[in-house]
């Protein structure tokens, strides 16, 4: 995935992790403003990363990449603090769509995000 999002020339990768422990981790030193995470990280799953990231960092904003059905993540996700589920049905090309419209709708394009990910953290330029 790190390729993929490195091959958006809008997206600056700024940090990755490959578990949950340290994407918390990663996410405190870099302090970005969008976190997108994957539901099946090893270890500690995106599920349970996401409580403890809303807690240190509660103005991120984080989007779960699962490969279960959106609205059972969704149900899911809400009860954690995630901002956006988006299904691994939709690929990487959904996903892109779905991360650039949620980011501006939120208003975040205007203030150049920073998007870290569960294993490569693109930016958002403006």
């Amino acid at each position: 995935m790190r390729d993929f999002f490195e091959s958006l020339t809008d997206w600056y990768i700024v940090g990755d992790a490959a578990d949950g422990a340290k994407a918390i981790q990663r996410a405190m030193e870099l302090k970005p403003d969008v976190i997108l995470l994957d539901f099946s990280m090893k270890d500690m799953n995106g599920i349970e990363t996401a409580p403890t990231l809303k807690k240190m960092l509660p103005d991120i904003h984080i989007i779960v990449f699962t490969m279960y059905d959106a609205a059972l993540g969704s149900r899911l996700c809400s009860a954690v603090g995630v901002d956006l589920v988006v299904s691994k049905a939709e690929g990487l090309n959904g996903l892109v769509k779905v991360v650039n419209h949620f980011i501006g709708t939120t208003g975040l394009l205007k203030s150049a995000a920073k998007i870290d990910h569960q294993s490569a953290s693109p930016s958002e330029q403006t």
